[in-house]
């Protein structure tokens, strides 16, 4: 709000897409009361916007009307898919890092956030079987601690109580509970849950999103200036051959950026048509002028055409030949009506 040019900001935290996540709506004052472009204000909020910790900003120009349904932190979006999660998490952020030495690129980020804490218990399953636990055992103990196992129901004159089966709250904080977990053995006895598990702990993504039934990750970027989106395109498909990205790994553009690519994909096509309209107009006035004795594109066609002579005489064909009512030369020598037609 400090700024001369901003009018007014407004913003709104989560939940699309996540909690972590918010959206500021920057209103700048009309064109006629402001010198620089929304190009240049983005240009010299970035550095003050910098400098706030713990939260990164980025910022695009609004457009009027949209391509493509996607939202993403910056203007274009280049989207990853893999049916392998893992495969994919490895990926991302190997191209994310390569498009951000792009001299064409700015602001390159992903929608993937690895920020989610995760405890995988890994189970020995020899000494599980030695002891007598089973699979399900060990299940069916971590529900009955962490989840929302419904073991009773209190009915009272007026409403009716569920009984819910848990750990006390304070247990629940981090994977220490773990080590005070028994599970009951096919004999009866009491195992220590640490005696045939280990706990393995990292991040994982907070949402995977999905398309075409894959998940995937978007790459968006915006264009540095005085940059075009083709060498934008033609760089990222570079970068990415010289990967050795696997087979499974499916990239594609969306938004304006796979509109552009649409176009380049039928610019030869429309070329070649304006060449054969061009070719086929400057053709028909030739034909006119001086009329051959026999039409090329007659013989093609297995002389069923019939087209107008230099005098208006319509001409055809006979026996598969070229037959006309007047020779050529006759027309040659008609040098006035030539000089007539010609000035029309």
């Amino acid at each position: 709000m400090t700024d001369p040019d901003v009018d007014n900001v407004y913003y709104w935290i989560g939940p699309n897409p996540t909690v972590s996540q918010g959206r500021m709506m920057i209103n700048l004052k009309p064109r006629s009361d402001r010198a620089a472009s929304a190009t240049q204000i983005i240009a010299r909020l970035k550095p003050k916007l910098a400098q706030v910790e713990g939260i990164a900003l980025f910022m695009q120009v609004r457009q009027d009307i949209q391509v493509g349904g996607r939202p993403s932190k910056t203007q274009y979006q280049y989207t990853l898919q893999d049916g392998n999660s893992d495969e994919l998490a490895r990926w991302a952020p190997i191209l994310e890092k390569n498009l951000k030495s792009l001299p064409q690129l700015q602001d390159v980020t992903a929608d993937i956030q690895a920020s989610a804490p995760r405890a995988t218990l890994r189970i020995d399953r020899d000494t599980a079987s030695r002891l007598g636990v089973t699979p399900q055992a060990i299940d069916d103990t971590l529900y009955d601690s962490f989840g929302q196992r419904q073991v009773a129901t209190m009915f009272a004159p007026l409403n009716q109580y569920h009984v819910v089966l848990e750990l006390d709250p304070q247990f629940q904080l981090d994977t220490g509970a773990l080590r005070y977990l028994y599970v009951r053995s096919a004999a009866g006895q009491l195992v220590p849950l640490s005696t045939f598990t280990r706990v393995e702990e990292s991040v994982a993504p907070i949402t995977i999103n999905h398309q075409a039934l894959f998940p995937s990750v978007t790459l968006s970027f915006n264009l540095s200036p005085g940059q075009a989106l083709g060498d934008a395109v033609a760089a990222i498909q570079t970068v990415e051959r010289g990967l050795g990205a696997p087979a499974s790994l499916i990239s594609s553009f969306q938004g304006a950026a796979q509109a552009f690519q649409a176009s380049l994909e039928s610019q030869p096509y429309l070329i070649a048509a304006g060449d054969y309209r061009r070719l086929h107009r400057s053709r028909h006035p030739l034909r006119e002028l001086h009329t051959p004795d026999y039409d090329p594109l007659d013989l093609a066609f297995g002389g069923d055409r019939r087209v107008a002579g230099s005098d208006g005489i319509s001409s055809g064909s006979v026996g598969g030949r070229i037959y006309r009512d007047h020779p050529a030369d006759r027309n040659r020598q008609k040098k006035c009506d030539h000089d007539d037609r010609f000035r029309a």
